[in-house]
């Protein structure tokens, strides 16, 4: 009767080794490393894989299916989809008729800020930088009356990482001169 394989995975280049429950991970930035373990008083390594998984894919990794039971580990990592939630501090306005400021010689711009992340994506540079009409920047403040798209995208490209909800309309009017955007783009 073959022995059962239980399957391990590391992200600390196998210096701490956890039980694999699922089959499928969402992109986290680590390096998983992937061992195969019979169990007899505590696992027992049978193999421990050189290849490793990082990147969006799909992984196989297989020991001699003749002697053993569950030999074949299939494995998924999938894009991490990150939408971008805008804060915009003290402007006028809402979000069904739109944001705006009033002139007051200060420059305003709504802030982009990456929803539902924290200390999960290790290693990967999620810092952004701005872009609207007629230039680009790591700040997108504007003092000057007029309207405005921003656009928000990682400043290195990662094809395991997309953005949804990265623009923005906003405005700036005249001293009290506007009451929505919806009514300034009409």
């Amino acid at each position: 009767m073959p022995a059962t394989l239980y399957w391990q995975y590391s992200t600390d280049e196998g210096r701490t080794w956890f039980d694999l429950t699922v089959n499928t991970l969402i992109y986290t930035g680590a390096t998983y490393n992937i061992r195969a373990c019979v169990y007899d008083d505590g696992y027992v390594p049978v193999k421990v894989f050189t290849e490793t998984m990082k990147d969006v894919g799909d992984y196989e990794f297989t020991v001699d299916e003749d002697l053993y039971e569950n030999p074949v580990l299939n494995f998924s990592i999938t894009t991490r989809y990150i939408d971008v939630e805008w804060n915009f501090g003290d402007a006028l306005g809402n979000a069904t008729d739109g944001y705006y400021w009033n002139y007051d010689g200060l420059v305003h711009a709504p802030v982009a800020v990456l929803g539902g992340v924290s200390n999960e994506l290790a290693g990967v540079d999620l810092s952004y930088g701005y872009a609207w009409s007629g230039g680009s920047s790591y700040a997108a403040a504007q003092s000057y009356a007029g309207a405005y798209t921003l656009t928000v995208g990682l400043k290195t490209a990662d094809k395991n990482i997309v953005l949804s909800n990265t623009s923005v309309q906003y405005k700036f009017c005249q001293v009290h001169s506007c009451s929505s955007l919806r009514e300034v783009l009409r």
